[in-house]
């Protein structure tokens, strides 16, 4: 949905227009219809965008004679009414609507827009560069900082084109990524470079080249309690809600309009509403594999049908999870390994050739419970560990017997139970006690992300809590992450309802009661899909969008494996210690432990993106 990057050179104005230029077309993927740029006296910013979205054709100079600057990636939703409530008139363009909300709320303005965006302004009448990043952390944005230079760019690569920017690979972040494949914020694989949190501010000051971190609130102070309203109202409420956030969206878009659909609630709700707001023509996009347990095509086409939608679909091959696995690394630029990447990707493909804008239903999950983690928790914590340990190879057996993997196809019992502590169990790659081994490295648990923010929830129920930990750390660095960088890399414009501030306001004032029902989540979101589309269509195991490394990859992941881990590679290059570790998970992956394809593969894109970086 677009792009934006930028630097302040303040040690030599070595820093050149034509460094801005370079940067720029490097993210030229992610906003190929138009671009424009601001330089002068050490300072630029640029931005790229797509033809369907706000800015396309909105010049950066058009506010020059106040001596403000904006650069901005995404598609605030609604801000016209914003800007309507927040300054007193309206000027022509959309950067001088900016400019009016900014001269009249300074920074905070940034916290009264909606939807995803990341922002870049320079107001050189007070020497500041300031970058804002929404609340959802839809959008990303990465910054470094030395001696007098400062950059930022929608994407590592653009920050890593600049010869004045150090590449040096951050061990502890390597870590974290073989525990989750991914790097959460404000980590990058690198030691100088950040990326800007979700629901942050940052102020560089050229006077004293400072940086300032503000991170604004999460929640309305406007959303409601609920606690005391029946079901059947919230029932409307939610109804009304996303009717409108939908209105508010497709009426601005040309036909066709499109819609990712696995089959499952989120994006099954999300067609539904499209349906339910507009008569223009829907088109509806679906991938998976051929194995059964990882493809969920003939539900989706049984949903396309019964709504009356043209559904497309794709299946992925063993050269498609080769060919994605190896290239992986130019949409994400840093190490990242989430098992839905290879559908994302083809599901975007498919979607760029038939429309131009395709609907999401990502990010429901951590807004309106999956599945409650609260009983998991309360499993470490209260069973003692001499009853733990053994009970967990009991519901291995049971799980893995025909009847039980038909329900729950991908469950892996001992990665969930077979943990010393709760937030052990979130190592779902790599585990603790392997990491120790292989990179000679022991970090405290506690220095993750996910136990940071979990316990900085203290007060709420434990299912909130988790609930949170999860959406700050995978939700946005994991599956946002990965949606957007793959959209992006097709040149494809996302929308995604969910993530409308007044959907987020109402979820985080859900009662839990109507988040989980029975252990099972997303209760609300249920009883409003039911009221368009029957139960029945929802009543079968949810298969996912993972990687069936049993069967699609049982020849590509090994031959993957024999051109990347080889143990004298490994050696040669220094960095894991102890090569034993990866020759065992090999040796359990050839002998049918198919979990071990998920570690493998998570250490093979590292060593993909090493020698794509063998300059470091």
């Amino acid at each position: 949905m677009g792009a934006i990057c930028g630097f302040v050179d303040l040690k030599d104005n070595s820093a050149s227009k034509q460094d801005l230029q370079k940067m720029s077309q490097v993210l030229f993927h992610r906003g190929p219809h138009y671009q424009s740029e601001y330089f002068s006296g050490g300072v630029g910013l640029s931005f790229r965008t797509l033809n369907s979205e706000t800015f396309y054709e909105q010049d950066i100079l058009q506010t020059k004679d106040d001596k403000i600057f904006f650069a901005i990636d995404g598609d605030p939703f609604d801000y016209e009414k914003v800007i309507e409530k927040n300054t007193p008139k309206l000027n022509t363009s959309t950067f001088k609507y900016f400019k009016d909300l900014y001269k009249k709320n300074g920074i905070d303005f940034i916290k009264k827009l909606n939807g995803p965006f990341s922002i870049a302004l320079f107001d050189s009448s007070k020497n500041q560069l300031i970058l804002g990043r929404d609340r959802s952390g839809q959008k990303p944005l990465y910054y470094t900082q030395s001696n007098g230079f400062f950059a930022f760019a929608s994407e590592l690569k653009a920050l890593i084109s600049l010869p004045y920017v150090e590449k040096k690979i951050d061990l502890k972040s390597l870590y974290w990524y073989m525990a989750g494949g991914y790097i959460a914020s404000p980590r990058s694989i690198y030691e100088n470079i950040f990326k800007l949190p979700e629901s942050s501010i940052l102020i560089y000051d050229l006077n004293d080249q400072t940086v300032k971190l503000i991170t604004y609130d999460e929640e309305n102070d406007a959303a409601g309690n609920f606690d005391n309203i029946s079901e059947e109202s919230l029932i409307a409420k939610f109804d009304e809600i996303l009717t409108t956030v939908f209105a508010e969206q497709v009426s601005r878009l040309p036909e066709p309009i499109g819609c990712f659909l696995s089959g499952g609630v989120d994006t099954s709700l999300t067609l539904a509403f499209l349906k339910k707001v507009t008569d223009k023509k829907i088109k509806t996009f679906t991938v998976g594999f051929a194995d059964p347990n990882c493809d969920e095509r003939p539900y989706a086409k049984n949903i396309a049908d019964y709504l009356g939608v043209e559904n497309y679909d794709y299946e992925i091959s063993e050269n498609d999870f080769t060919g994605i696995t190896e290239n992986m690394i130019d949409f994400f630029d840093e190490p990242f390994a989430d098992i839905g990447a290879a559908t994302v990707f083809h599901a975007a493909k498919l979607a760029k050739k038939h429309a131009d804008v395709t609907f999401s239903g990502d990010g429901a999950d951590f807004l309106f419970g999956n599945y409650d983690l609260k009983y998991l928790y309360l499993f470490y914590k209260l069973i003692p560990t001499f009853i733990r340990k053994p009970s967990v190879f009991g519901l291995d057996f049971i799980f893995n017997t025909s009847l039980v993997k038909k329900k729950f196809p991908n469950m892996p019992i001992k990665s969930y139970l077979g943990e010393d502590t709760f937030f052990d169990a979130f190592f779902i790659k790599w585990k603790k006690d392997e990491l120790q081994k292989l990179m000679g490295l022991d970090i405290d648990t506690k220095e993750g992300k996910y136990y940071k923010v979990f316990k900085s929830a203290r007060g709420e129920a434990i299912s909130n809590r988790i609930l949170k930990a999860q959406y700050m750390t995978y939700g946005i660095d994991g599956v946002d992450t990965k949606s957007e960088r793959i959209n992006m890399a097709n040149s494809l414009n996302v929308l995604n309802p969910f993530l409308d501030n007044r959907v987020v306001d109402f979820a985080n004032s859900l009662p839990l009661k109507f988040k989980y029902k029975k252990m099972y989540g997303k209760y609300l979101n249920k009883k409003v899909l039911y009221k368009y589309i029957p139960e029945k269509f929802f009543d079968r195991p949810k298969r996912g969008s993972g990687i069936p490394f049993g069967e699609l990859t049982n020849k590509g992941l090994k031959i993957l494996c024999d051109k990347y881990l080889s143990s004298d590679k490994l050696k040669r290059e220094g960095i894991f210690k102890d090569v034993a570790v990866v020759e065992q998970a090999i040796k359990s992956y050839n002998e049918g432990d198919y979990f071990s394809g998920h570690k493998l593969w998570t250490l093979i894109i590292f060593e993909i993106w090493l020698e794509r970086n063998s300059k470091l």
